[in-house]
């Protein structure tokens, strides 16, 4: 997928951080713009959490004041939650069922 400028497209996903102490893992949200790779909006928490997900999502779009163009979404638990997929402006103006992995991953 080739985006021209910033905000056409974003990434996101959810990644499990192992910490130093045994069994305990932290879990990092995070949304980068493809164009500028730039982390537009990122958060650190103890476990997964749909509602969490979505308010990073808000967050990412207040803090950059712009709505992206294209939010690629796979069938994970977490984006096809309702929070995240609830909300029919967001799935109206940004977010797009992309089932391609490829879309959102670059080597």
């Amino acid at each position: 997928m080739a985006t021209t400028g910033p905000s056409q497209v974003w990434s996101w996903g959810m990644i499990r951080l192992k910490a130093t102490e045994r069994g305990v893992f932290y879990h990092l949200y995070m949304i980068i713009d493809m164009y500028s790779r730039y982390v537009v909006g990122w958060h650190v928490a103890t476990g997964e959490d749909s509602m969490l997900a979505r308010e990073v999502i808000d967050d990412a779009i207040a803090r950059n004041g712009v709505r992206p163009g294209f939010l690629p979404v796979d069938r994970g638990s977490l984006m096809t939650s309702k929070p995240v997929r609830g909300d029919e402006r967001l799935i109206a103006d940004s977010v797009h069922d992309c089932f391609d992995r490829k879309v959102g991953q670059r080597p």
